[in-house]
This record gives C-alpha cells, structure tokens and sequence, in this order.
C-alpha cells in the first residue's frame, strides 16, 4: 500500500514543462481581400392600439416603422511571415470570440487587425513562437496570439 502511495502523489505532483519558446524574427506581412464585410444597423417605432374584453380577448391594431442602413467594403486579412531558426512561416491570427455572443471577427472590415500581437509592427522586430496544439503562439513581449501556419519554407 505504501508502493502505491508513493506513486501516486509522484504522479499527481508532475507539472506540465513549460513551453520552450524559440527566437525568431517578423520578416513582413501582406494584406489580402477576400470577399466582404456587412453591418446593418436599424430601428423600429410604433404604436398599439388595443383593447381587452371582459372575456379576456384582445383585439387592437400595430402600426410600426422600420428603417435600416447597411454598409459593406472589402475585408482584407493580414498574412504574416516570420522567420524562426532555418524556416520562413507563413501565419493568419485565429480570430477570438468577443462580445456578448461570442462573435467573430476576423477579417480588418470587421476590426480585428488589432487582437494580433503583429499588429502594426515593423518588419525585424524580434519575437518568440511556440508550437502548442497544432496552431503557434507569438509573443512580443508579455501579449501573445494565436496563429494557424499557411506555409512553411
């Protein structure tokens, strides 16, 4: 019984190794569009004019007016290359979900340009990428994102 004690609070006592991130450098990036972006805003006002019986029944009419804008343009993703040790990446962020609903957005018609920690920096700017779960994480500084590899060279 002691043997199996033993074991097992080794076992429960592992901790996860820390991801070992590896030195590299933002070469550039692109801006592609593919596709649009929509919003809509609206509003709707009115009246209701009815009665209820002694019954219980209702019985009345709804007048109501509805108006509402749309504006489209063209959404432009942001590819970024990287170089890390002897390879050349190629990377799109993997956009968050945000908002009550968790919505995403993703493409620069949306706004979401800004989540990527590449963000507006200049090319040669050192940072540190990580392989974890299929996908790489890029970190400049302490903010760090997510990206899925388009190429690799």
């Amino acid at each position: 019984m002691a043997l199996l004690d033993s074991s097992c609070s080794t076992a429960w006592a592992a901790k996860k190794p820390k991801p070992i991130y590896q030195d590299g450098v933002l070469k550039g990036f692109r801006m592609e569009q593919q596709g649009t972006h929509c919003s809509t805003n609206g509003n709707t006002s009115g009246t209701v004019n009815a009665h209820t019986y002694d019954d219980g029944s209702t019985n009345g009419t709804v007048n109501a007016n509805t108006s509402s804008t749309t504006s489209c343009g063209p959404s432009a993703f942001a590819f970024y290359t990287v170089i890390v040790g002897e390879h050349t990446y190629v990377l799109l962020p993997i956009p968050k979900p945000i908002g009550v609903f968790g919505a995403y957005k993703y493409a620069f018609g949306g706004g979401v340009g800004k989540n990527s920690v590449l963000y507006g920096l200049l090319p040669g700017t050192p940072i540190q990428m990580v392989n974890k779960d299929g996908n790489v994480y890029i970190k400049v500084g302490n903010r760090e994102s997510e990206y899925t590899i388009v190429a690799m060279q």
